[in-house]
C-alpha cells in the first residue's frame, strides 16, 4: 500500500466512526491530557454514558458497551465494561445516567491497528474504571 494512502484511509475511517456517535463533547483536564500523552494516547471523544448502549446479550456472562448506536455501520465492536461499572449497572442502572465515557486512542503508523482505552467517570468526575481495546483501520 502506498505510504500516503494509509493516513488518508485512517483519517477517513476515524471521521466516519466519529460521525456515527451523536452528542460528542470533547473535554479533558490538563492532568488527564498529560497522563495520556505520556502513554502515547490522545483524547478522541468524550460523551455521556448511554444506558441504551449497554448490551447484556451479545457475550454470555459479560456486560458490553457499544461505542455507537446499534445500527451504526462502521462502529468498533462493543467493549466490556470494567468490573466496578458493570456491578453498578447490575445493582442500579439509573445510577450511571450522569456518567461520562472518554475514549483515548494511539496508533503506530506502521501497524493497521488503533489501540484505544475507554475511561468511565462518575457524576463527580472520578475515574471508576478503564478498559482497553483495539480496532483495525
Amino acid at each position: 500500500m502506498k505510504t500516503w494512502l494509509k493516513p488518508v484511509l485512517c483519517a477517513g475511517i476515524l471521521a466516519g466512526g466519529s460521525m456515527a456517535i451523536n452528542d460528542m463533547n470533547v473535554q479533558a483536564s490538563s492532568y488527564q491530557m498529560a497522563a495520556s500523552e505520556e502513554e502515547g494516547y490522545h483524547l478522541s471523544t468524550a460523551e455521556a454514558f448511554k444506558i441504551e448502549n449497554v448490551d447484556t446479550e451479545s457475550v454470555v456472562g459479560k456486560i458490553m458497551y457499544r461505542l455507537a448506536p446499534a445500527d451504526a455501520v462502521d462502529a468498533p465492536a462493543p467493549i466490556e465494561l470494567p468490573n466496578a461499572v458493570a456491578q453498578t449497572f447490575v445493582t442500579n442502572p439509573d445510577a450511571l445516567a450522569n456518567w461520562e465515557v472518554k475514549i483515548f486512542v494511539k496508533q503506530d503508523p506502521s501497524r493497521p491497528v488503533v489501540d484505544a482505552k475507554a475511561e468511565f467517570y462518575n457524576e463527580a468526575g472520578e475515574l471508576q474504571g478503564t478498559t482497553t481495546f483495539f480496532y483495525y483501520v
